[in-house]
């Protein structure tokens, strides 16, 4: 899998791009439009031959689609949505549709906003030559909401490793592994109005003076001016010297930098998505990165059964729930902190 930009005339025009002002929804138009720092005209392709379905990075449950006999939009996988890919030179392609292969991606002008339609070969038509490259781009969506940069948000950061957990049989009978590096994430309802931790709130206004901006998305996602996510981590993401028979303070886990969490796709590409911290994962003991079911201080195990056999490193603080699909198609690899 890879990620690209695909550039109309030979790559001497416009990029293909979802013509989306705000969060992606199925049946959404596809022009060309000036370059842009936009996951709108960045595509997911798993590659470039035949019979494969070309995503929008915005949100991968939409891609390239034939909504009629002529024009093209975005939506969920079907039939009309698989694409080949013919090569006219190095790196220029015309897109066939699969489902008719007649059909060919299409634009008549080189203008901002010219539609994308489905149109028959035209061997003179420039506008059927596409320059289809690899991108580093800024950011990709795992979800409608969640941006997930291709390189790190901060310099000089502390890396943290996740730990080796042995596996045990508790006292509810229930087997506890945690090994599954794709269950890394999960999602803290608000604190009411507060919807960070108070004593976050309290710590941050120490510290800097004034309150913490709390932005609220569309999707019930919390982000700080920077567009970090408030994030809960254990106690030793941000302080590595934490210790098992001591609490946890607000001095030690807030207003001390932000992070970024690492995961990786099935393709082997790392993501970085940045986050500030506005909780403490308590039930970290005594490693204090993984959930254990094992609270601060000298924990005791918790049943819990499977809720979090995994690797579970990061909590996303909103109104989440049901709003985490996709997130499970990458692997945590680690998080980095970066100290202010």
């Amino acid at each position: 899998m890879g990620y690209y930009t695909i550039t109309s005339h030979s790559g001497n025009g416009l990029r293909l791009n979802v013509a989306a002002s705000a969060a992606l929804n199925a049946r959404t138009n596809v022009n060309i439009s000036s370059a842009a720092k936009n996951n709108n005209q960045i595509w997911v392709i798993s590659s470039l031959g035949s019979n494969v379905e070309v995503k929008s990075a915005s949100n991968i449950r939409y891609m390239l689609n034939a909504a009629t006999a002529s024009n093209c939009d975005v939506y969920t996988s079907n039939a009309d949505t698989y694409i080949n890919f013919v090569k006219v030179s190095t790196g220029i392609y015309r897109l066939q549709l699969q489902s008719n292969t007649k059909k060919y991606l299409t634009v008549d002008a080189q203008t901002n906003g010219t539609t994308a339609k489905w149109a028959e070969l035209d061997t003179n038509n420039a506008g059927q030559k596409w320059k289809v490259a690899t991108t580093t781009c800024e950011y990709i969506m795992g979800t409608s909401w969640l941006k997930m940069y291709t390189s790190p948000t901060g310099t000089d950061g502390r890396t943290v490793s996740m730990p080796t957990v042995d596996s045990f049989k508790g006292t509810d009978g229930y087997t506890y592994k945690f090994t599954d590096k794709n269950y890394w994430y999960s999602y803290e309802n608000p604190y009411g109005t507060k919807r960070i931790n108070p004593y976050a709130i309290t710590q941050i206004k120490a510290v800097t003076g004034s309150d913490p901006v709390i932005n609220v998305g569309d999707e019930g996602d919390y982000t700080d001016p920077n567009g970090n996510y408030w994030m809960a981590v254990g106690p030793n993401v941000v302080n590595p010297d934490h210790k098992s028979n001591a609490s946890i303070t607000p001095s030690e886990m807030y207003a001390k930098g932000k992070l970024d969490v690492v995961v990786k796709d099935s393709a082997g590409t790392l993501f970085y998505i940045p986050g500030v911290v506005g909780d403490a994962k308590a039930h970290t003991w005594s490693n204090g990165i993984i959930q254990t079911f094992r609270s601060y201080p000298n924990g005791v195990l918790e049943s819990a059964k499977g809720n979090f056999n995994g690797l579970v490193c990061a909590e996303f603080i909103g109104s989440l729930s049901g709003k985490l699909k996709g997130l499970g198609d990458f692997s945590i690899e680690e998080i980095i902190f970066y100290e202010t």
